[in-house]
């Protein structure tokens, strides 16, 4: 990565609330990165970064004075197919107001019990619980509403109790539980502020106990548990830092107990556990080491089961479904080959249980595990088949019980459950619709 010449800069710790809401007017990061990074690693910045990346891949596609990069021709093979269920059509719920404080976060991440959001100008805000320090403030208090943690930050990741974010100069920085190495920092010792551990990353994934990043010369690192191979190094012992793992990786997503990872000629990688199939290859052999899946992918997510968006916006899952989450209409215990969900899709998030899918008409659907009503339709009931719950939706994350999204006019909205305020609207009250946190 060119030019990483800025000085470091992280802010100080707030014990305020922020006031407003709505875009901010400050300079947008990508306005450095572009100056810093040419055009080809701005490029494979801007696939993992959502609104943010959207900016970023402009500015990349301004500086570039070639053609795009020639990749490998896709495979025509199309995955194992089952039969394609049909998404409810029932029109969304009426969302339930609320209207704290908050700050224009425009990217946002969920984790186990918090969330991270992050606006336009580059300032991370956190709340929800801070066990373990997952919140980065130097305690271990949680926060109803979001506290501001860093400046200059361009990608961020919440894993299970732990989290993750990059800074303009391509540091990235972890803190939280490290009780499985995952901070990649050599200890085991939690961190309750953030701490760095790797230089010139352009994407970052946390995993349930496992961490993967992507350098800016394409070379994938992963570390943290592996007990199932999720590493991909070939063993199965827990590493307290970055392993090199393949090269010429564009995305990756760090799940429950497997890694999948995407090269730049769309082809699909996976590693770790597959007792329930989450590898996609039609057995329930674990691997220690990267092993093709599938071709002609553009977007990947990984939790306890796997899901992938084809070109042309197919989605497709597979891996365990005891709760729905791979949308066939059934909860049979694991689907071992890729399966066919629904189409017209343009962004994917998946977590232990439940998963969710943006379609091109911005609208949001979600299925799977949804004891928390983390699905946002309004029941408790799990659903084996993709629900409609929002419209108008450009980002969104779920994980281990709740959920966030980000409407088209900035307005954000959290649900399911809130024991450690992780929904951000300053109470501890779960909601099973989403209620706006935002406008």
């Amino acid at each position: 990565m060119k030019k990483f010449l800025l000085v470091l800069a992280i802010a100080a710790l707030a014990t305020t609330q922020f006031t407003g809401c709505g875009r901010s007017n400050e300079p947008d990061v990508s306005d450095l990165l572009a100056e810093m990074l040419g055009s080809e690693a701005m490029a494979i910045l801007g696939s993992g970064l959502g609104d943010v990346g959207q900016s970023i891949n402009q500015h990349a596609a301004d500086m570039a004075t070639t053609t795009t990069r020639p990749t490998a021709a896709p495979t025509t093979t199309a995955p194992t197919t089952t039969t394609q269920p049909i998404p409810t059509t029932t029109q969304p719920p009426e969302p339930e107001e609320t209207r704290p404080p908050f700050p224009p976060i425009v990217t946002v991440d969920t984790g186990g019990r918090h969330t991270m959001g992050l606006t336009a100008s580059g300032e991370l805000w956190m709340w929800g619980s801070n066990g373990e320090g997952r919140l980065g403030t130097g305690d271990d208090t949680s926060r109803q509403h979001p506290i501001n943690i860093m400046s200059n930050i361009v990608a961020i990741s919440a894993g299970g109790s732990y989290s993750a974010a990059i800074n303009d100069r391509g540091m990235l920085y972890t803190w939280g539980s490290n009780e499985y190495n995952q901070l990649g920092d050599g200890t085991r010792t939690n961190r309750d502020t953030p701490t760095q551990v790797l230089n010139n990353v352009i994407y970052v994934s946390a995993g349930a106990d496992h961490m993967a990043a992507i350098t800016a010369d394409g070379r994938l690192w992963v570390w943290g548990r592996n007990w199932h191979g999720q590493v991909g190094d070939g063993t199965t012992i827990n590493r307290n830092e970055p392993v090199h793992v393949m090269d010429d990786v564009i995305a990756v997503s760090a799940g429950m107990n497997h890694t999948l990872a995407l090269t730049s000629d769309g082809v699909l990688w996976g590693f770790g556990d597959n007792d329930n199939g989450q590898l996609g290859i039609n057995d329930r052999t674990s691997r220690h080491q990267p092993i093709e899946i599938m071709s002609n992918v553009t977007a990947i997510s990984a939790g306890s089961h796997s899901m992938a968006i084809t070109e042309g916006g197919t989605l497709w899952g597979w891996g365990r479904n005891a709760e729905g989450q791979v949308g066939q209409g059934n909860s049979n215990n694991r689907q071992l080959t890729p399966a066919r969900i629904m189409d017209n899709v343009k962004f994917v998030s998946s977590t232990w249980a439940t998963s969710m899918a943006v379609r091109d008409d911005g609208s949001l659907w979600m299925w799977g595990l949804n004891t928390n009503g983390q699905v946002g339709d309004g029941s408790i009931t799990n659903r084996t088949s993709p629900v409609r719950v929002l419209d108008n939706v450009v980002t969104a994350a779920t994980s281990f019980g709740h959920s966030v999204a980000i409407q088209d006019d900035d307005s954000v909205w959290a649900w399911g459950i809130n024991s450690n305020g992780q929904l951000g609207d300053g109470t501890e009250v779960y909601q099973r619709r989403p209620i706006r946190i935002c406008e």
